[in-house]
C-alpha cells in the first residue's frame, strides 16, 4: 500500500509520498522495502509530476519504469494535465507488445475471469450448505441472480470493454488455439457439485458477460493508480488527473478515468487537498472524522435501535412516507446522522483546512504534506499493523516558473526553492 498527499494553492503544489513497497502481503512472510520511487518528476519544460500507488507492476513490468519510459517520449510539447494522462495511456497501448505478448495478456484476462467464477461458486456453496435439500436449487439461483442484478445497477469501469465483450466471449466459447479452455468447461469445473439447471446456467453465463462488459475484476483484479499533478500548457493554477489501470486485454489497456481535481477559489486565493491511497488518518486530521469507524458505529446504533424499536407496518399498497427510508426509522436516523456529521466536519474542519492551505507559502505546504504522511505511517506502527506505509518520505514542489523541485528525496533534504 501507499500513502500520498497533494496540497496546492496559487504559489504551487506540494506532493508527498512514502517509499515503502510491500511484496507478497497475502503470504505468511511478506517483505517490505523502503526505497521505492513513487514520485516521478517530468523535466523542463514540463511542470508536472506523476505519482503512482497500489499495484507495483503492470503485466510484469514495474509501473515506475513504464512512467519513466513514457517521459522520455514526450519531447517538448506542453499539454493539459488531463492531456498528459491521456498521452500516457496512449503510449501504454502502443507499447504493450514491447514488454508483454498477446498470448500472455489473453491468459491473464482469462485467469481473472476464472477467479470470478470460482468466487461465485464459493458464494453459492456457502449459501446452499445452510439450507435444506429442497431449497438448494432456489438458493443457488437467487445468489447468482442477485449478484447479476447488483452488477447491472453499477456503472461499467471501462465502457470500451463492453464493445469488446462479444469478441472476447466468442474466443473463449470454445477451446482456444493457445490452449485456453472454454469458459463453459470452467463452469463445469467450479459448479460441478452444486445445484444446476438451465436457468442457473443461464444466470452464470449472464454473470460472465456482465463481468467482462463491466470490467469487474477483469481483465485483472489488481490495479495501479497514476496521478498527474501540476500545470498544463495554459493553466495558471495546479490541478490533478488520475487513472486506475487494471490490466490489458488484446491491445486495450483497461482503465477508469477519475474526474480531474482542480484548485478551487477559497477566500482571496485558491486551494486543493487530495489524499491518495491509504489515507484514513490523513482524512481524520483534515475532516475530524474517521469515516469507516463512524459508519461502523452508526450501523451498530441502527442495529441496536432496530432491536428495541418496532416500526409501524406499512401495507404494500401504501407508499413509504416521504423522508423515511424503507429500512424504517432506525435507517433514517443513520442517514441523518451521517449527513449531519459531514456538515459539521465541513464547517469546523475541512473548510478551515482549505482556507489555511489557500494562504500557505510553498515551503510550509511541503512541510505539512510530509508531516501528514508521517502521521499515517506512525499510526500503523502504533496499531502494530503491517508497515505498508513507511520508509523515507519524499516531498517535492511544482511551480509555474521552476517546474518540479525535490524538497526531500530519500533522506536528502533540500531547500524548497533550490533548483537541482
Amino acid at each position: 500500500m501507499t500513502s500520498q498527499l497533494i496540497l496546492a494553492n496559487g504559489f504551487g503544489a506540494a506532493v508527498a509520498s512514502d517509499s515503502a513497497s510491500t511484496l507478497g502481503a497475502t503470504r505468511k512472510k511478506p517483505r517490505t522495502y523502503e526505497t521505492a520511487e513513487k514520485i516521478h518528476p517530468l523535466g523542463d519544460p514540463h511542470r508536472l509530476a506523476a505519482l503512482h500507488n497500489d499495484a507495483v507492476h503492470l503485466l510484469g513490468m514495474p509501473v515506475g519504469v513504464l512512467i519513466d519510459e513514457w517521459k522520455a517520449s514526450l519531447g517538448s510539447r506542453l499539454q493539459s494535465v488531463e492531456g498528459y494522462r491521456d498521452s500516457f495511456l496512449t503510449w501504454l497501448g502502443d507499447n504493450l507488445d514491447n514488454w508483454s505478448t498477446s498470448v500472455d495478456r489473453e491468459w491473464n484476462s482469462f485467469e481473472s475471469l476464472d477467479r470470478r467464477l470460482w468466487q461465485m461458486a464459493r458464494s453459492v456453496e456457502e449459501e446452499v450448505e445452510s439450507v435444506a435439500e429442497a431449497l438448494r436449487h432456489g438458493t443457488a439461483l437467487t445468489v447468482v441472480r442477485e449478484t447479476n442484478e447488483m452488477l447491472e445497477s453499477r456503472e461499467p469501469n471501462d465502457s470500451r470493454l463492453k464493445d469488446m465483450a462479444d469478441d472476447i466471449l466468442a474466443r473463449w466459447g470454445a477451446e482456444g488455439e493457445e490452449g485456453i479452455p472454454s469458459f463453459r468447461s470452467r463452469i463445469e469445473h467450479w459448479f460441478g457439485g452444486l445445484p444446476r439447471s438451465a436457468e442457473i446456467d443461464q444466470e452464470i453465463e449472464r454473470f460472465i458477460r456482465l463481468t467482462v462488459e463491466g470490467g469487474y475484476e477483469f481483465p485483472s483484479d489488481a490495479f495501479t493508480e497514476v496521478t498527474f499533478v501540476g500545470y498544463g500548457q495554459k493553466e495558471m493554477f495546479p490541478s490533478a488527473a488520475s487513472v486506475r489501470i487494471f490490466g490489458a486485454v488484446g491491445p486495450h489497456v483497461a482503465r477508469i478515468l477519475l474526474p480531474p481535481v482542480l484548485a478551487e477559489p477559497n477566500g482571496s486565493s485558491y486551494s486543493l487537498i487530495l489524499p491518495l491511497a491509504q489515507r484514513d488518518v490523513i482524512d481524520q486530521v483534515l475532516t475530524g472524522l474517521h469515516t469507516p469507524m463512524t459508519r461502523h458505529a452508526a450501523d451498530m446504533t441502527v442495529e441496536r435501535l432496530a432491536g428495541v424499536h418496532s416500526d409501524p407496518e406499512v401495507s404494500p399498497q401504501e407508499p413509504v412516507p416521504l423522508g423515511v427510508p424503507e429500512g424504517g426509522v432506525a435507517e433514517s436516523i443513520r442517514n441523518e446522522l451521517m449527513v449531519d456529521l459531514m456538515k459539521v466536519s465541513r464547517d469546523n474542519f475541512l473548510d478551515p483546512a482549505l482556507a489555511t492551505v489557500a494562504g500557505m507559502p510553498l515551503g510550509s505546504l511541503a512541510e505539512m504534506a510530509g508531516a501528514l504522511i508521517a502521521v499515517q505511517n506512525l499510526t500503523l506502527d502504533i496499531r502494530g499493523e503491517l508497515p505498508t506505509v513507511g520508509g523515507n518520505i519524499d516531498v517535492g514542489t511544482i511551480t509555474l516558473s521552476d517546474g518540479f523541485t525535490w524538497v526531500n528525496h530519500k533522506g536528502r533534504t533540500l531547500d524548497p526553492m533550490e533548483k537541482l
